[in-house]
């Protein structure tokens, strides 16, 4: 069954209680399933106790002692409840935290659990407990924000660190943290749903469009062009598989100027056209999938679109 994603929908940091800081973590107990929705910031989720199921992006996954499960605003989810899951949960938005770490964590792939080991466990904890214990104790002190923002930042450093150091098959990940190339990346990933031309990101980053482009090919190993056609295109399926919106509405909502232009793009990329594939996927029955538990990676790069490719069709 697919979902219609509207803006009751969404999950927004005004609705937490933040107690004067602009950053949430608490510690919770979940008795009863949380419906499909989305967000308007980052959320980290992690698991104590208890048993369940994460439905992200259309996709089911186990959710067990452990697990780490990272939210960008564009994704969908839903957690389904087995056993009672305990559970600490931080969220902020991008604007909450250095820039530089901003831009580390562009392309990470959020929207798949980690299952992380003993040791990673024991730090997780400390770190999302420091940042509760910090909420508490210092919301009004003049350094509590700064304090909280640091903690959130730890977290986000030390997943990337986990997932280097358990990934090794992308050998092109490395060249998205070139210094030269984070802020053009952060910039196509606010944007790329917005019509996003090279132009635009030229402008932006103060570079001649002919130098970029060139630039961005050497760094990130496919060109400006192809990269924000799989944003595109991996934000479109998204809304297929988790919204009731028309072929249409989610030719626009993902950034293209013409339905014809995104149809042709859409066959040439799921070889199936936007139609057939809503229609293929709606009527699919969602059971449950014994997906393991590892990092599913999706870097953005020619071999993870050709997976990507592969994996919809």
């Amino acid at each position: 069954m697919s979902h219609d994603f509207k803006k009751e929908n969404r999950v927004e940091m005004k609705d937490y209680d933040r107690t004067g800081i602009d950053i949430y973590a608490s510690s919770m107990v979940l008795y009863d399933s949380f419906p499909p929705h989305w967000h308007d910031h980052y959320e980290f989720e992690y698991f104590i106790k208890g048993k369940g199921f994460q439905v992200i992006n259309g996709t089911k996954y186990p959710v067990v002692p452990g697990t780490l499960c990272v939210f960008s605003p564009t994704d969908f989810h839903e957690i389904i409840v087995e056993e009672p899951l305990e559970m600490l949960k931080i969220a902020y938005q991008e604007s909450d935290i250095d820039s530089f770490i901003s831009s580390l964590f562009v392309g990470f792939p959020t929207g798949s659990p980690i299952r992380l080991d003993e040791k990673n466990n024991t730090l997780f904890v400390q770190l999302f407990n420091s940042i509760i214990q910090t909420m508490e104790m210092y919301n009004n002190s003049p350094y509590g924000k700064t304090t909280a923002q640091k903690l959130v930042e730890s977290v986000i450093l030390n997943t990337i660190n986990w997932f280097g150091k358990n990934n090794t098959e992308n050998e092109n990940s490395s060249t998205m943290h070139s210094s030269d190339i984070h802020g053009i990346l952060v910039f196509i990933h606010k944007n790329f749903n917005k019509q996003i031309t090279l132009k635009k990101v030229a402008e932006n980053s103060h570079f001649s469009p002919h130098y970029l482009s060139k630039l961005f090919h050497q760094k990130m190993g496919i060109p400006f062009k192809e990269y924000v056609t799989n944003l595109q295109m991996n934000y479109a399926s998204k809304l297929m598989l988790n919204t009731d919106k028309s072929v249409t509405d989610i030719c626009y909502e993902s950034g293209f100027g013409s339905l014809s232009n995104f149809t042709r793009e859409f066959k040439k990329f799921y070889s199936l056209s936007p139609s057939e594939y809503k229609r293929k996927n709606k009527s699919a029955k969602k059971e449950s999938i014994d997906t393991p538990l590892n990092l599913h990676v999706e870097f953005l790069n020619s071999e993870s679109i050709e997976s990507l490719k592969n994996k919809n069709k």
